[in-house]
This record gives C-alpha cells, sequence and structure tokens, in this order.
C-alpha cells in the first residue's frame, strides 16, 4: 500500500482494537454522544459516514458537517442507546450495539471556543456492508 491508498476497510477497523467496548461510565454532566460510522466500499476501502446539520438560527452547530448525534435523552438506557437512536433518526441506519467497535473519551462541547459543559461521547461504529443512505 502506498501512502496515497486507502487502508482496506477491516486494516482500519483493526486499528480501533485497543477502545474500549463497555459503554462509557455516565455522567452528572448533560451528555451527547456521536457515532463515527465506517462502512466498506464497492473496492473494499472503508468510508465514514457524515452528515450537514440542519440549518436553524438558534443551534450553535447549524449547517455543520459532523458525525450522527446528539443529546441523551431521559428514555435512553446509555450514550450507547442514545447514539443509535440519533443515528436511525438522523440518516436511517439501524445500529446495533454489536456494531460498537469501541468508544473514545468523551470530549467537552466549544461554542464559539467556549466549554459549554455537555460532555460528548465519540462512539467507533463498523457496518459490514455499504451503509443503505
Amino acid at each position: 500500500m502506498t501512502s496515497s491508498q486507502a487502508p482496506d476497510h477491516q486494516t482500519l477497523l483493526n486499528s480501533f482494537s485497543a477502545l474500549s467496548k463497555a459503554p462509557p461510565t455516565p455522567s452528572d454532566a448533560p451528555e451527547a454522544a456521536v457515532a463515527a460510522c465506517f462502512a466498506p466500499d464497492a473496492c473494499g476501502s472503508s468510508c465514514l459516514l457524515l452528515i450537514k446539520r440542519a440549518e436553524h438560527p438558534l443551534d450553535p452547530w447549524s449547517g455543520h458537517i459532523g458525525l450522527p448525534g446528539g443529546r441523551r435523552e431521559t428514555g435512553d438506557a446509555d450514550v450507547l442507546a442514545t447514539a443509535c437512536r440519533e443515528t436511525r433518526e438522523e440518516v436511517g441506519v439501524a445500529l446495533k450495539p454489536d456494531h460498537l467497535v469501541g468508544a473514545r473519551p468523551p470530549i467537552q462541547a466549544l461554542r464559539r471556543g467556549v466549554a459549554t459543559g455537555l460532555l460528548v461521547h465519540p462512539l467507533v461504529f463498523a457496518l459490514h456492508t455499504p451503509a443503505p443512505l
């Protein structure tokens, strides 16, 4: 593989092997989750699912390109459930817990460079077939 070639899907997924598969511990802070969904393309490389957020004047992330996700709701058992629900609502992809490759440490959401108090949990998922978009 040369530096200009993308790694194949399995090689990319293997690079995440050190991630924790345990759902993150709940926090007292407001929480959100985003889903980094990797799916194979027709050539066997990986594609990352990105979305463009809806335009809304009161939304600080309005129109941004990002990962599917959102705030944890009362009915969500944990941030894994949040990521699965938000991805289904936003792009129609039904993630399952067994698609979870692992979790990255939570990060503090920023609005114009200022911490918001919202903890965002990035979760990595592997789809084994191209995403049905």
